[in-house]
């Protein structure tokens, strides 16, 4: 019984340890996908923010005059 009782608790032990490692890989995959997401928003927004300064830029340049009109 002593015997049985030992592989039992080497399975429990066992199931533990892999659960504890399906947990762990788990939450590094969430952790990358969540840091990919914000890498890629904090991108964006700087693409934005150069877009419109450079709309900005634009507006403030002068217009040009048509030859044929005074």
């Amino acid at each position: 019984m002593k015997t049985l009782k030992q592989f039992s608790d080497k399975d429990r032990d066992y199931h533990a340890y892999q659960a504890r490692q399906n947990f762990i890989r788990e939450q590094l995959s969430r952790e990358h996908a969540y840091d990919e997401a914000r890498r890629a928003r904090d991108e964006a927004i700087k693409e934005k923010e150069a877009a419109l300064q450079k709309l900005e830029r634009l507006k403030a340049l002068p217009v040009p005059v048509a030859a044929g009109k005074r």
